[in-house]
């Protein structure tokens, strides 16, 4: 199955580019793989590419550039972990958007691991393709980041080679069909800095932060960057200084 849909995306690619609809895309890889910045496990590939269907029409969930993923997590190896798009519950191993769409990406982590005795380090890796979506803001919220609710994917790529920790994997049992966590990928929808999501950086985002600058290490809304250009589990001046070049922005 999974070489049937290289086939049918290879097609898809060589069809746009006679009719001149495939033109260069915005790529963005997500490894989920445990915090060793050597092995790699566990892609999903994210794009925006001319001639794409969107994800917002019920019966446009996959087109000629995505690419199922269901053989390959229905063969995952025992201690082995996946990420995958889900887009309208079909689970994609490659996300095609149009250029112009503003569809969040949602995403799925699942692990394979009957046994698991120990707690396992965990994170994920993201990495910049052909291009880097126009420069438009993009954030990350999940469920598994130990610090902060949002992380700025600019930033880490820039600052910490592309990762971003998870919470650990804890000790128990794990299988493809049930997912130890999920998260969401904006492209241009959000601002890092708009604490309260309502469009605009401004005073009451500074509020947010204000309540809890200077607390000790946790998970705070106001903790929006560190050291590293990702949360670190403290509100401080790193984080009013990240506001204060966003102040008065709004999402286009």
């Amino acid at each position: 199955m999974g070489k049937l849909w290289d086939i049918i995306a290879g097609i898809g690619v060589l069809a746009g580019s006679v009719l001149g609809t495939a033109e260069a895309t915005d790529t963005l890889k997500i490894y989920n793989q445990q915090f060793n910045p050597v092995f790699q496990e566990g892609l999903v590939t994210l794009q925006h590419r001319e001639g794409a269907l969107d994800v917002n029409d019920v019966n446009a969930s996959t087109d000629s550039y995505d690419r199922s993923k269901e053989a390959l997590l229905s063969n995952l190896p025992s201690e082995s972990m996946e990420i995958y798009s889900d887009a309208n519950n079909i689970r994609l191993d490659k996300d095609a958007r149009p250029l112009d769409s503003n569809t969040p990406f949602n995403l799925k982590l699942v692990y394979n691991n009957s046994n698991l005795t120990e707690s396992k380090s965990n994170n994920l890796k993201f990495e910049f393709g052909t291009e880097s979506f126009a420069n438009k803001e993009i954030t990350f919220q999940s469920d598994r980041l130990p610090y902060g609710d949002v992380a700025d994917v600019r930033e880490a790529i820039a600052q910490n080679g592309g990762n971003i920790p998870l919470n650990n994997l804890e000790a128990g049992s794990y299988n493809v069909n049930t997912p130890y966590g999920s998260g969401t990928l904006e492209i241009g929808t959000r601002l890092l800095s708009d604490l309260n999501d309502d469009k605009i950086v401004n005073m009451r985002d500074y509020a947010e932060m204000v309540a809890d600058f200077g607390k000790e290490q946790g998970q705070y809304v106001g903790d929006i960057t560190g050291v590293n250009g990702i949360p670190d589990g403290y509100v401080d001046i790193k984080d009013v200084q990240r506001l204060s070049s966003d102040w008065l922005r709004e999402v286009e």
